[in-house]
């Protein structure tokens, strides 16, 4: 039927008003949706692969972040083991105003530090003295032998 006619030979027929305009009306509407659709799935994809990077970026910061925080405390048990006064205050003969003293050189010394809490633990895990002496949930008495690092 459009053998041997030009581009715009072909178009003019088509749009005269010939029986074909209703299918070249569906095909174009199709060929949109198609294009719709493709550019719709592609921006997505992108959108997926921008927040998936994103999410990539804050997970490496937020854990830099942790590290460094935990960083700042890693020598707090070194240099807390050759203080006398805890050392003596866990022996099971030590004295309240002994214990005491131990609790407030922990309580000055977590302000000092910012640290929310510091304490010290006998060998079976039970604390013995702690920064938190004051509050109703200290943690002295509370065994913490199920913690790793024990």
């Amino acid at each position: 039927m459009f053998r041997g006619m030009t581009l715009n030979q072909i178009l003019a027929k088509l749009s005269s008003g010939s029986a074909y305009r209703p299918v070249i009306i569906a095909v174009c509407i199709t060929l949109f949706a198609a294009a719709l659709i493709n550019v719709s799935l592609l921006t997505r994809d992108q959108a997926i692969s921008d927040l998936y990077t994103k999410a990539q970026t804050d997970m490496a910061s937020y854990q830099f972040n942790v590290e460094q925080r935990l960083m700042r405390y890693k020598t707090l048990p070194q240099l807390f083991s050759g203080q006398q006064l805890l050392l003596d205050a866990v022996n099971p003969g030590a004295d309240d105003s002994l214990r005491q003293a131990a609790n407030t050189y922990l309580q000055e010394s977590a302000d000092l530090l910012r640290a929310l809490d510091i304490y010290v633990m006998d060998a079976q895990g039970v604390t013995q003295t702690a920064s938190n002496w004051f509050k109703a949930d200290s943690f002295i008495g509370k065994n913490f032998s199920f913690r790793p690092y024990a």
